[in-house]
């Protein structure tokens, strides 16, 4: 078992606010608790599924078949190789899912591959077996006060990556 945990204050926050956030890694999963002024609401449970086999995908409005123009744009969606299971709060917060999404790929492209806890950083296709378990207050996504939503997303995963020192 391996434990990382930090506390701060949002920026330009009027009232004050605190975040604390809590990881604690095991052999199988990685539990992450990120309370709003110690509160915690929502859990979600997020493994690597999904559509990572398809690989590229094209754009709107671009050719999939046939020529091969140069002109072709494609990308490889990352939200798509996760399931997101909600095991406590609003399974139709779709905000939440995007939160936790990222988070996700905070610790499956940042993080893990580090080897900060001396578990492994992943499997024999690079991928790691393990699940991330988030447990977080909604009401941070609440709170007009704070700030703008992806102001505050960016805040927590900067605060995820200082507490691994990264």
């Amino acid at each position: 078992m391996f434990f990382r945990e930090a506390s701060s204050k949002f920026p330009n926050d009027p009232d004050n606010n605190e975040l604390d956030i809590l990881a604690v890694h095991f052999s199988n999963e990685i539990a992450v608790q990120i309370r709003f002024n110690g509160e915690l609401d929502s859990t979600y449970e997020i493994s690597v599924k999904g559509l990572n086999g398809i690989g590229k995908r094209f754009l709107a409005g671009h050719s999939i078949m046939g020529d091969d123009d140069e002109d072709d744009i494609s990308f490889v969606g990352d939200m798509a190789n996760y399931q997101i299971a909600t095991k406590l709060g609003n399974s139709n917060d779709t905000k939440l899912h995007v939160v936790c999404t990222q988070i996700a790929e905070l610790y499956h492209q940042i993080i893990l591959p580090r080897n900060v806890d001396g578990m492994g950083a992943s499997n024999e296709d690079g991928i790691t077996s393990r699940k991330i378990l988030v447990t977080l207050s909604s009401k941070i996504w609440r709170d007009n006060n704070i700030g703008k939503d992806f102001d505050k997303l960016i805040y927590i995963l900067q605060n995820i990556k200082k507490m691994y020192n990264i």
